[in-house]
């Protein structure tokens, strides 16, 4: 599985070779503190036009995870820490 990691509408676009892409980040998060985030609508729009899967990274969270409908899956790390 080849996967590729995108900011922007663009980047997903060219994602050619992948398989699928990790777009990020979606939400603010601690690992890239001050980043600008995408935020869920526009991260969906995003996701709903590439033409292959598409999962959501970057501050992902057990509270914000039913804003990411339009995805094919969401990745995280920090939120998975136990």
């Amino acid at each position: 599985l080849i996967t590729a990691a995108a900011h922007s509408a663009r980047a997903v676009a060219v994602a050619v070779h992948a398989d699928a892409v990790l777009l990020s980040p979606v939400f603010p998060t601690l690992s890239h503190r001050g980043a600008p985030a995408l935020a869920a609508a526009r991260a969906r729009l995003i996701a709903r036009a590439a033409p292959w899967p598409v999962f959501a990274l970057g501050g992902v969270t057990a509270r914000n995870a039913a804003l990411l409908w339009g995805f094919s899956g969401i990745a995280a790390t920090g939120a998975l820490r136990v």
